[in-house]
């Protein structure tokens, strides 16, 4: 049993490190405990509120840096309790028990080393060395990942507020761009646009959690503002579609579009009213028809990932669409 008890915690510990530096440093997407872990907070913390949108991220991430450390704990403990002589008191050479092992754990992790409790075989203290070594890089590493997180949820930001300068809707986006007759409003922010989109998509690459910061203000969303420019820009292919300077730059938006939009996971579930969207595009009428009353009266498939992404931050079609000024 003890044995069994030794072997259990250094696998913990290695399926834990691998999730751990995958989801850290691989800038590959998370690892599948942290993608379950945050599948379940999600689950349990819905978002219907703008304090729950403000929270979210902040939550996810606790949860997901909690996961990693409470299971090294756990996993450290399970090596400290395997044999007796892994613990013992530095005064009185006796054994630990089961919570002063627990402490020892808790203390080697840290780093702190009180020192009232020392490794009292060959084996332990290696195993002393190295999981505090581990502790150490663990600890630094997980502040580097917060500081990656909250500088690319930052940029998500970025992303929202330079769109929504241009316009709080898709219409006055649509007005903002036809300013000028040949586009000009259009194509000369493309760059700006582009660059912003493919930080954006390149840092949630390689950090998944950063799709839970969401924002109270729709201008602040970027998940509003995407959707919003989306709609903007497929006026715009129709009213400029004969003009090929204007249309190029509109096809390099949509695959930028394209790239973000393969992040979005398109559940069943989290599809958002087309019905909604159908009717709101009744206000094209007077400036694109043809979106106002597209033929066969369908959804594009962008729009139902979109629906999708809207739905998971608990916003709507109807807000895309909605004017705060």
């Amino acid at each position: 049993m003890d044995l069994l008890l030794t072997l259990f915690g250094f696998g913990l510990i290695g399926l834990t490190l691998t999730d751990f530096f995958y989801t850290t440093l691989s800038c590959n997407g998370s690892g599948g405990m942290t993608t379950l872990i945050n599948a379940g907070v999600r689950q349990v913390f819905h978002i219907h509120t703008d304090r729950g949108r403000r929270w979210n991220g902040a939550v996810h991430l606790i949860a997901t840096l909690l996961n990693w450390v409470i299971l090294l704990l756990v996993a450290g403990f399970l090596v400290y309790a395997g044999f007796d002589d892994m613990v013992i008191h530095s005064s009185t050479q006796e054994p630990a028990t089961l919570p002063q092992r627990a402490y020892m754990t808790g203390f080697v992790f840290s780093t702190l080393g009180t020192g009232d409790y020392i490794p009292g075989s060959d084996f332990s203290r290696y195993f002393t060395v190295v999981y505090s070594i581990l502790g150490f890089g663990v600890l630094t590493t997980a502040i580097t990942y917060i500081i990656n997180v909250m500088s690319a949820a930052n940029r998500k930001k970025n992303l929202a507020t330079y769109i929504s300068s241009m316009g709080n809707t898709p219409l006055e986006l649509y007005d903002y761009f036809t300013t000028q007759p040949d586009g000009s409003f259009f194509t000369e922010r493309v760059d700006d646009l582009v660059e912003l989109f493919n930080t954006h998509i390149n840092n949630q690459r390689c950090y998944p959690i950063v799709r839970f910061f969401l924002s109270d203000g729709l201008a602040y969303s970027a998940t509003v503002q995407v959707a919003s420019l989306h709609e903007a820009t497929m006026a715009l292919r129709i009213c400029y579609r004969d003009d090929a300077a204007v249309t190029a730059h509109l096809v390099r938006m949509d695959r930028v579009a394209g790239h973000f939009l393969e992040l979005v996971n398109t559940h069943a579930r989290h599809r958002g009213e087309d019905e909604e969207l159908l009717k709101l595009r009744g206000g094209w009428a007077d400036r694109v028809p043809e979106l106002a009353h597209p033929a066969g009266g369908e959804v594009e498939e962008s729009n139902v990932r979109l629906g999708a992404l809207l739905s998971q931050a608990g916003r709507s079609w109807e807000e895309v669409y909605k004017d705060e000024t």
